[in-house]
């Protein structure tokens, strides 16, 4: 499922919004938590540099009041690889010097989403 969000600039209010109604939605059971992800994906890859930690707040409260899929172990997994890959592109797309605080803050989402043996989470 691709879904793709419109180019303009959106505000935060917006943006909260919309997730408030993504959020019902899955309530409802007309989505899963996957394309919630795959949604907040699609939000990254879209955003621009100074819109990032605003939205990423939005993601990590999203995960602090759902977490992530358990229904069965293919969706959990897919969840755990489609967070992983989130973050790692975000954390490529900061600056190494001035966005320290911002990367761990990042880091620490991954580390409560992410089993402790999970491949992501390893140093290879």
């Amino acid at each position: 499922m691709k879904i793709v969000l419109s180019h303009k600039l959106l505000n935060n209010c917006e943006v909260n919004t919309f997730f408030e109604f993504i959020t019902s939605c899955k309530e409802n059971e007309l989505i899963n938590s996957v394309a919630i992800l795959f949604i907040f994906e699609e939000l990254f890859e879209r955003a621009n540099q100074e819109n990032l930690e605003a939205y990423f707040e939005l993601f990590s409260k999203y995960i602090d009041q759902n977490g992530l899929s358990e229904e069965s172990a293919v969706l959990f997994s897919e969840s755990c690889y489609s967070c992983a890959r989130m973050c790692k592109n975000i954390i490529r797309r900061l600056s190494s010097s001035r966005d320290i605080a911002f990367k761990s803050r990042i880091q620490r989402v991954l580390s409560m989403i992410l089993p402790m043996n999970h491949k992501f989470g390893l140093n290879r």
